[in-house]
């Protein structure tokens, strides 16, 4: 048995499209029939026929693989075991490089370490995704008090008075260091209207030092 494209690379993924759906055709090039005796594999994969492929006919292997819950590179091999005494295995694989739809840069802010009070601002953007898809803000999602986040203005200043929900943009975050000691840590959602990932997650991460009484 053989076939043509018994590697697949399907190149970037969105996560949550990541359920992926391959044929493999397989051709019978040998003078005696063959049968498919066996598939060993690490995702669902059907057979049209179990009857014997006579030579010059085709085959088609249907497979499915779930990367949803996966980020990275990932592979599903495929092992056939068949009855040629020539060549009894024949391997196929999918690849593809799993991405999470960041719109969002960067994904996270560190404040470092902060005194009672004070206060610190850096700067995030929400840019076109992967797929260079314009999309609008429709919130943000922000349960953290010491937490404040607004729109800078054409002159790239901070201005609360700029509607949040709307098109791409800068923002300023603010992070107000409250009086509780150690390390603190945030998630701000930015919910957005884009298809494939609505929720774009901005982690925060800073550090309160402990007041001293003389």
């Amino acid at each position: 048995m053989t076939c043509e494209d018994p590697i697949i690379n399907l190149g970037n993924i969105i996560q949550k499209k990541a359920i992926i759906e391959q044929d493999f055709i397989l051709q019978n090039a040998s003078s005696h029939p063959i049968r498919i005796l066996d598939t060993i594999s690490t995702c669902s994969a059907i057979i049209d026929t179990n009857d014997p492929i006579n030579p010059g006919e085709y085959l088609k292997i249907s497979t499915k693989t779930d990367w949803t819950e996966y980020l990275g590179n990932k592979t599903a091999d495929f092992l056939l075991k068949t009855d040629d005494p020539i060549s009894t295995y024949l391997k196929l694989k999918i690849e593809g490089t799993i991405i999470e739809d960041k719109a969002i840069k960067p994904t996270a802010l560190n404040f470092g370490v902060l005194n009672y009070d004070e206060k610190k601002t850096l700067i995030v953007e929400l840019v076109k995704n992967y797929n260079l898809q314009l999309y609008k803000l429709i919130k943000i999602t922000n349960e953290n008090p010491n937490i404040t986040i607004c729109r800078l203005n054409s002159n790239g200043i901070p201005n609360t008075k700029i509607p949040i929900a709307g098109a791409l943009g800068k923002f300023a975050v603010t992070v107000t260091a409250p009086q509780k000691p150690g390390i603190h840590r945030s998630t701000v959602i930015f919910n957005t209207d884009l298809e494939t990932q609505p929720e774009q997650k901005l982690g925060i991460i800073f550090q309160c030092r402990e007041i001293k009484n003389d």
